[in-house]
């Protein structure tokens, strides 16, 4: 079966996302691990089975139950994080922060755009059990009024940058066209294209924290309830 350019262009993206959202879980583990270590010597003083179950959690080896009743009664009140130097959970976190913006695998889309929207829908939906359309025309109206304005507010810029990054586009490609076989329009007209396509990275940029904005409104939604908007 025939392949139009697009489809190769659209599988390659997918698969260079899969990679990068592969090559985040691993790098989240190692920050993770690393952190721990760099720090188990300040618990040291701890229960033996306590520091254990702490560097099992950290290096995600599954759950490890102290044996004492006091142990795990400590180990309730500690987080494998609470002796962590804040530079080594620094880069943990923002490792967790961007694994969080991609959907399951088989779920993986081609823009980073995409994945940070589709990371939130499928939270919702898997969540909540509703269709998104339904959820948000129903859940909308929940919401303080101060948060239905922001959940607008981001949907609308959302729609504005990504008009403007394809605008953007098609404007650097028709200055390249418009200069193609003319020697004296090269140097002027490429300077324009590249003007705009540096605003079309500008504008993606916004889109892609109007999205991250939006999603969070999204959230809200999802543990809102009909008393709140009551209430206020």
């Amino acid at each position: 079966m025939r392949r139009w350019p697009s489809r190769w262009l659209r599988s390659l993206l997918i698969r260079w996302h899969v990679h990068r959202w592969e090559t985040l879980k691993k790098r989240k583990g190692r920050y993770a691990r690393v952190a721990f270590d760099n720090s188990e010597h300040k618990i040291a003083a701890l229960p033996a089975e306590v520091v254990m179950a702490l560097r099992a959690r950290a290096h995600e080896l599954g759950k490890v139950v102290p044996s004492e009743p006091a142990n795990q009664a400590l180990l309730d009140k500690l987080n494998w994080r609470t002796a962590c130097d804040p530079w080594d959970l620094a880069r943990f976190d923002d490792a967790r922060q961007a694994v969080k913006e991609y959907p399951a695998r088989a779920r993986i889309l081609p823009t980073k755009l995409g994945n940070v929207l589709r990371a939130t829908e499928d939270e919702i939906v898997n969540e909540t059990g509703e269709d998104l359309l339904t959820f948000a025309l129903r859940r909308r109206s929940w919401l303080e009024p101060r948060a239905r304005l922001q959940h607008d507010q981001f949907r609308t810029r959302l729609d504005m940058y990504c008009t403007l990054v394809f605008i953007a586009l098609g404007i650097a490609a028709l200055a390249i066209v418009l200069a193609w076989g003319k020697p004296p329009l090269i140097a002027p007209f490429i300077m324009i294209a590249g003007a705009y396509v540096a605003l079309a990275v500008v504008a993606y940029q916004a889109a892609l924290g109007s999205a991250r904005g939006y999603c969070t409104i999204l959230r809200l939604m999802k543990d809102a309830t009909p008393q709140e908007a009551q209430a206020s």
